[in-house]
């Protein structure tokens, strides 16, 4: 490789490193960069005036550099996933308003569950995941399905990489309980997450396949612990399982 490619390829890199920190931050600014990625300022300085022109961030008062909505919109361009959000919403919609809880639909995305869409409940209590965000798999009812239904050796290729941090009591944080519960989860076809998350919240979710019968993204409905609790989160079941189907026939149109 030529001295100006190896550049250009180092300059794309740190391009990247710059907006998936931002990400992960929320906000930050070019000095919290610089040392965190152990760059100079100058070039921090560099590369962030080259993302805030192309649209990819913006700058607010105090030098706090956030991410735009463009990365999210380009994602939506991809047929698959534009076609898989799409295919899910009305169903979706028609589930929250069912159930008066949030519906959330997500991915498995480099080890994590990604939020790819929700439904918002007519709730005062926001508990729920803003779409772009991701949580591990080990302690979401979304992350259990979506690791669950993977083939055997993919599966047991990500339960190697996984560190089971501990969030709330509640969460598994010992492999082979995860194991077992990825097993009753196969044969129920649902995943539940008690307060494994987050103490305010419980979540029930189920998969969605694709016309080849491999797993695609899941379902959940999530609300607070006193407006959802594990019995009425059972009671959902049913519904959430005629939703996923009716997603499935969408998808498969």
């Amino acid at each position: 490789m030529k001295r100006d490619e190896k550049q250009l390829l180092s300059t794309v890199i740190t391009a990247s490193q710059i907006i998936e920190l931002i990400g992960e931050e929320g906000s930050t600014t070019p000095v919290f960069i610089a040392k965190k990625l152990n760059l100079s300022r100058s070039n921090v300085h560099r590369l962030l005036l080259t993302l805030k022109k192309l649209g990819y961030v913006e700058e607010r008062p105090g030098s706090k550099f956030y991410l735009t909505f463009k990365l999210f919109e380009l994602g939506n361009t991809v047929p698959h996933k534009k076609r898989l959000i799409d295919s899910a919403r009305p169903s979706m919609l028609r589930l929250a308003q069912l159930t008066g809880q949030t519906v959330n639909h997500g991915i498995l995305y480099d080890d994590l569950v990604l939020y790819i869409d929700k439904v918002e409940a007519n709730t005062y209590l926001k508990l729920d995941r803003s779409i772009g965000n991701s949580d591990p798999v080990h302690s979401t009812s979304l992350g259990k399905v979506l690791l669950a239904f993977q083939e055997a050796g993919d599966r047991e290729k990500i339960l190697n990489r996984l560190q089971l941090i501990p969030t709330t009591p509640q969460t598994i944080t010992e492999a082979q309980l995860l194991q077992e519960e990825l097993e009753r989860v196969r044969r129920e076809g649902v995943a539940f997450d008690r307060q494994e998350l987050s103490r305010e919240l419980n979540c029930v979710a189920a998969p969605v396949f694709d016309c080849q019968g491999r797993i695609c993204s899941a379902i959940s409905i999530s609300g607070p612990v006193d407006k959802f609790t594990i019995p009425q989160a059972e009671e959902a079941v049913e519904s959430l399982k005629a939703t996923v189907r009716e997603i499935q026939r969408s998808l498969c149109l």
